[in-house]
């Protein structure tokens, strides 16, 4: 997933979608759409990318993270997520159903393209797109396994 792709899916989770962010950064929707979109004329800074960041973070929307795991992949590195405050079981067992869909995803596109014995620049292009998916899918699934084990280790120690 590249920056804008991250930057779209971010939006779309927020609450209120394009409308709302637009308010928070203080630009007209219509701006930020052709923002997101990269239409001709239209840049959306880093700046504001991060304040975007922010803004699902502090909403704690399932993407939050999209932007920074994206640019972190890439700049060749990864990224470690805080634990999710309040994680469950069953978020981890949703966590790890949605790492199995994007893994599969993946084996997918690898079997897709691997039927020629030459992987072209397009079919390595989506291999890496869902590859990187399936990495924040795991990173998500680790930020929840982290949340559950910390609200053990605190009523352990309450105990």
């Amino acid at each position: 997933m590249d920056g804008h792709d991250a930057l779209r899916l971010m939006v779309r989770d927020y609450p209120g979608g394009v409308e709302a962010v637009a308010l928070r950064l203080g630009k007209p929707w219509q701006t930020l759409d052709k923002e997101l979109r990269a239409a001709t004329g239209y840049k959306l800074g880093i700046r504001e990318a991060c304040a975007i960041g922010q803004l699902c973070a502090e909403a704690g929307t399932a993407s939050a993270a999209a932007y920074a795991t994206s640019v972190a992949s890439h700049c060749g590195v990864h990224i470690t997520l805080a634990p999710v405050e309040g994680a469950s079981p069953m978020d981890v067992m949703h966590g790890a159903t949605n790492v199995m869909r994007e893994v599969a995803d993946v084996v997918g596109k690898v079997t897709e393209a691997g039927q020629d014995d030459h992987y072209s620049p397009n079919e390595i292009k989506r291999i890496k797109k869902e590859a990187r998916e399936a990495i924040a899918a795991i990173q998500q699934l680790v930020a929840k396994v982290d949340g559950v084990a910390a609200a053990a280790a605190r009523k352990v120690g309450t105990r």
